[in-house]
């Protein structure tokens, strides 16, 4: 069984790192979404936030978020969003 990464105690470069898995790109769209998610789902408990949970969650991480933001969603943060919170 998998475990989530993201931890209460956790500050917000501690999730991005975490989520980022040292991929530059994924940092980069983990940082747009915590900046530009209350824009793009006013109603998201947690902001931004809200993206990077379902994320760890589903287990996408590192590479797999720049490859979902870049080949899946063809560079559309809002596209991102609605395939995570589908």
């Amino acid at each position: 069984m998998d475990k989530t990464r993201i931890t209460l105690q956790d500050s917000t470069i501690d999730v991005l790192t975490k989520m980022s898995d040292g991929d530059p790109g994924a940092f980069s769209v983990c940082m747009q979404l915590v900046a530009r998610g209350n824009q793009i789902d006013p109603d998201a408990g947690m902001g931004g936030l809200s993206f990077l949970l379902d994320m760890d969650t589903l287990g996408i991480y590192g590479v797999k978020i720049w490859v979902m933001y870049k080949h899946l969603c063809r560079e559309h943060l809002s596209r991102m969003a609605c395939l995570l919170r589908g």
